[in-house]
């Protein structure tokens, strides 16, 4: 079963829609702001990831690191800081905002602006190896795709263009809501 660009689409509105207001009146989201307002911060993230045919657009996500930290928990000016510390920056919750993958349910605004897709390969970064492969940008990034679900983060980039490729060849709506419906179970296991 192929999938229809406009099926998909409408699935997309709708699935976001839904998940833009549920995840709304779950108070995760007005914690991160909260979070943002007496930190002193945007809670909101931008940056700029490669999408359909390889064009640019800029990516919504919650802020979990804010503020660059040395190895000794002392607030510096910028991440281009030599002593800047990704990983002192990132302090429990932004921990815990990753982990659970609440930093990228701002990637809703994505999916109902039309950027992204609930379903597709995870978008690079204009930096990024897998920002220059043309096959994967023969279809929308996703929220979750093949890499999500098999833990593909931590392996190389040649692992995840693999599993991006192989969503592009394979994709169509029963493997599409196969990935949704393991999403959750993949984002409990970490």
């Amino acid at each position: 079963m192929s999938i229809d660009l406009s099926a998909k689409r409408i699935f997309d509105v709708a699935a976001a829609g839904v998940l833009t207001v549920t995840v709304a009146v779950v108070p995760i989201i007005p914690i991160v702001f909260v979070k943002a307002a007496i930190q002193g911060y945007n809670p909101i993230f931008k940056q700029t990831r490669i999408g359909l045919n390889g064009k640019p657009f800029v990516m919504y996500k919650f802020e979990s690191a804010p503020f660059p930290y040395d190895k000794f928990g002392n607030r510096l000016k910028s991440f281009n800081d030599p002593d800047a510390s990704f990983e002192h920056s990132v302090k429990p919750f932004g921990v815990f905002c990753r982990k659970t993958k609440i930093d990228e349910l701002a990637n809703l605004f994505n999916v109902l602006k039309g950027d992204m897709s609930i379903v597709g390969p995870r978008p690079a970064m204009p930096s990024e190896k897998l920002s220059q492969d043309t096959e994967r940008h023969t279809v929308k990034p996703g929220l979750t795709c093949f890499t999500q679900l098999l833990n593909a983060n931590e392996t190389s980039d040649d692992k995840k263009l693999s599993f991006d490729h192989l969503y592009v060849r394979t994709r169509n709506g029963w493997i599409d809501l196969k990935i949704i419906a393991k999403t959750p179970g993949a984002i409990i296991k970490g």
